[in-house]
C-alpha cells in the first residue's frame, strides 16, 4: 500500500480503476502522523500531496508533538470513516494502517 493524506485523490484513484475493469481490493494506506516535521520530510520525499485543511489544522500546534499525534489520529479517523463510506466493499473494505 502508499499512504496518502488526500482523501479525494484515492478516491478518483479507485474510480478510474473500476472504470477500466479492475476488480480486485485497492486497500489505502494510513499513516497517523506523529510529527509536523515527519509529515513534511516524508510527504516531501514520498512526494504526497497534503490537503491545505491537513496543513491548517496542525499549524497551530507544530510544535508540540503529543498535540500534532493527537490531531493525526482524529484525521487518519475521518479519512478512513469516508473511504469506507463512499466505496463499495469490493473497492475498499480495509485499511492499512502503517505505523
Amino acid at each position: 500500500t502508499q499512504f496518502f493524506y488526500d482523501v479525494d485523490i484515492f478516491l478518483e484513484y479507485v474510480k478510474r480503476c473500476r472504470g477500466i475493469g479492475i476488480k480486485c481490493p485497492i486497500i489505502p494506506g494510513i499513516m497517523p502522523i506523529q510529527s509536523y516535521s515527519s509529515l513534511l520530510k516524508m510527504t516531501s520525499f514520498c512526494n504526497i500531496s497534503v490537503p491545505s485543511s491537513v496543513l491548517e489544522r496542525l499549524e497551530r500546534v507544530r510544535l508540540d508533538d503529543e498535540a500534532v499525534k493527537k490531531i493525526g489520529c482524529e484525521i487518519a479517523a475521518e479519512m478512513c470513516r469516508r473511504i469506507l463510506a463512499e466505496t463499495s466493499s469490493a473497492s475498499s473494505s480495509a485499511v492499512d494502517y502503517i505505523i
